[in-house]
């Protein structure tokens, strides 16, 4: 019974394929490839063209809406950054000790370290972040 229902099977397939043949003659399946292309493309263009609208109706119903001005807040905070021109103090004693403190503050305030520095350095705060190494530094050597 297996036999003949795989006879049967094999049988009516290939009665389709020789009637499908006949019947739109031998391009068909290039024909038929190329209809199911056409109608998969139509549905894609159908869906973005849909899509499309759509979100330009969303986006005209979202113009009309009122929204203040976001960038207000950053003028006004450099205006009061520019009006703001105290002086900032630093202390630059290290140890206390006039004959130790001299001689660093010229090390520190020397040209050449900050042309040397800025040439290899990636980092444009390189002196600031040696000046407080060595301030560190110093500060636990005289303690």
């Amino acid at each position: 019974m297996n036999q003949e229902a795989d006879v049967s099977i094999w049988g009516w397939g290939c009665l389709c394929v020789v009637l499908f043949l006949v019947t739109f003659g031998p391009f068909a399946i290039f024909y038929f490839v190329f209809y199911i292309l056409c109608f998969v493309g139509g549905g894609f263009a159908v869906i973005l063209l849909f899509g499309k609208t759509n979100s330009e109706r969303y986006l005209e119903r979202c113009e009309h809406t009122f929204l203040p001005a976001a960038p207000t807040g950053v003028p006004k905070a450099l205006e009061e950054m520019k009006r703001e021109t105290r002086q900032i103090k630093i202390d630059r004693r290290l140890t206390g000790s006039s004959i130790i403190d001299e001689p660093l503050q010229q090390v520190n305030d020397n040209d050449v370290l900050t042309l040397f520095y800025s040439s290899i350095a990636l980092l444009c705060d390189i002196i600031l972040i040696l000046w407080s190494n060595v301030l560190q530094n110093v500060a636990q050597f005289s303690k």
